[in-house]
């Protein structure tokens, strides 16, 4: 089965409950992938994978625009200011979304399935995660998970998303578990 959201007003980057589902990175090198199944039906809602480490900094693929007229906005926010970063248009229908992460950025992945995944913009530098930029304030960690915002207007818009995975790549160290000593 898939997984629904409500789209709901709330967004990132604001200190309130927001449609979010995510899983702990537990590696420093990985991959991600997620199906999204979402046709906004106005140009504020929006859904998509994320990579967040609190509230207040978090970078995101997501779709959004009205009907079938769809864009791909990769985009990040910290401390409450949201800058897109690129865009791209996409075909109507289902789309795979994905992220490589390594020890030090995040290059987002799209395409029409996991075979033609392809990047989207620039890697990005994943510092603006850390604790360093954050004050020394880390949470839990950084999640990886979908998203899904109406970005305040309200709506009865879903966004459904099937088959995540979350795959250590070969080599990788799971550091925050496996500390020596």
């Amino acid at each position: 089965g898939k997984l629904v959201l409500n789209l709901q007003p709330q967004a990132i980057a604001n200190r309130v409950q927001y449609s979010l589902l995510g899983v702990r990175q537990h590696d420093w090198q990985f991959t991600a992938s997620i199906e999204v199944d979402f046709t906004p039906k106005s140009d504020r809602e929006e859904a998509g994978l994320m990579v967040i480490q609190k509230d207040e900094a978090a970078v995101a693929l997501t779709l959004r625009g009205a009907g079938d007229i769809r864009e791909a906005v990769l985009w990040q926010t910290l401390y409450g200011e949201r800058t897109e970063i690129m865009s791209r248009f996409v075909e109507p229908g289902t789309v795979v979304m994905g992220v490589v992460g390594d020890a030090a950025s995040y290059q987002f992945l799209i395409g029409s399935n996991t075979e033609d995944l392809g990047p989207i913009g620039e890697p990005i530098d994943g510092e603006i995660l850390s604790p360093n930029v954050l004050s020394g304030f880390n949470y839990t960690g950084v999640y990886i998970g979908v998203y899904a915002s109406s970005n305040g207007k309200e709506t009865a818009n879903k966004a459904a998303f099937d088959n995540f995975r979350y795959t250590p790549l070969p080599g990788s160290r799971n550091v925050w578990f496996d500390w020596p000593g």
